[in-house]
Order: structure tokens, then C-alpha cells, then sequence
């Protein structure tokens, strides 16, 4: 389940940067609307790497994890 994850979230990667590109180099676009979808993307970026670095430092903080359920 970790590759198909992981090949799932680098091909989201790739569409999304894909995405990003094709919106700043469109002219019929509004400048307002590339700010909006360049603003989403890193929202979701910083999210997200705020959730990675709040589960690494859990897991190692985790007093259960040798503990066999």
C-alpha cells in the first residue's frame, strides 16, 4: 500500500506542477485567478508538510510503539 501511495502522490505531484505551469503562462487567465490557484497549491503544500512533520515527530514521541496489540 506504501508504492501504490507513493506513486499516486508523485503523479498528483506532477499534475499538480503541470497545472501550476499551464496557469502561469496563460494569457486569458485574470491575474486574480492565477494568485487564487498559486495562493490553493501552497496552502495545500504547507499543510501538508505540516502533517508529515507533526506525525514524525509523534512517532518518535509515541510511548506505545513497542507494544504489541
Amino acid at each position: 500500500w506504501r508504492l501504490g501511495w507513493s506513486l499516486f502522490l508523485a503523479g498528483l505531484a506532477v499534475l499538480a506542477g503541470f497545472g501550476v505551469f499551464e496557469v502561469c503562462t496563460a494569457d486569458g487567465l485574470p491575474v486574480l485567478v492565477k494568485a487564487a490557484v498559486l495562493c490553493t497549491v501552497a496552502g495545500a503544500a504547507i499543510l501538508a508538510a505540516s502533517v508529515l512533520r507533526q506525525r514524525r515527530i509523534q512517532a518518535r514521541l509515541d510511548r506505545y510503539r513497542g507494544v504489541v496489540r
